[in-house]
């Protein structure tokens, strides 16, 4: 499956995920990043959407039109439960 010229979208903007989208951008794929407070030192060319990956309607409006997902985002194990959904 190509996912040339679609839309990845990487969900957090930590150290994982700043790395991965670095590298899509580098590789010329289209980005767009996500984060809560919806600012981020991002390669050129990465769109960024403040969305909150706990609400679920945030995340969907911010993950509209993406071909590709990355889970990037990360809070402390114990708090899964709460502060990620489960689908």
């Amino acid at each position: 499956m190509s996912t040339e010229g679609e839309l990845h979208v990487v969900v957090g903007t930590g150290p994982l995920g700043l790395a991965v989208v670095r590298c899509l951008a580098e590789a010329g794929e289209r980005v767009r990043a996500v984060n809560r407070s919806g600012r981020a030192e991002l390669p050129e060319g990465v769109e960024l959407v403040a969305a909150n990956a706990s609400d679920g309607s945030s995340l969907s409006r911010a993950l509209e039109d993406g071909a590709v997902l990355y889970h990037c985002a990360n809070t402390l194990y114990h708090t899964w439960p709460k502060t990620l959904p489960r689908s």
